[in-house]
């Protein structure tokens, strides 16, 4: 996704994906990118230690019903990360 460009909602001009990363308290990350004209900055997900390890339990199982398991806690745990932000 690097090197992508997309319009910012927020001034309407043409912007790079440049992904970066910051650090919080309890293994929390968030990757995000910011406009180069305005600065509005666009989160891109938040993760934590469980879903970082759903994540690798995920890449290693191949029972479907396992993965489309794992894919829905991965998917509500990133989501409320996101709006605890």
């Amino acid at each position: 996704m690097q090197n992508q460009i997309v319009r910012c909602d927020e001034c309407g001009r043409g912007t790079k994906i440049n992904l970066k990363e910051r650090k919080y308290g309890q293994g929390r990350r968030e990757a995000y990118f910011t406009c180069e004209h305005c600065d509005h900055k666009y989160t891109s997900y938040v993760t934590d230690t469980r879903v970082r390890r759903w994540q690798v339990e995920l890449n290693e199982t191949t029972d479907a019903v396992q993965r489309f398991n794992l894919q829905l806690k991965i998917r509500e745990r990133m989501q409320k990360l996101k709006t605890e932000l």
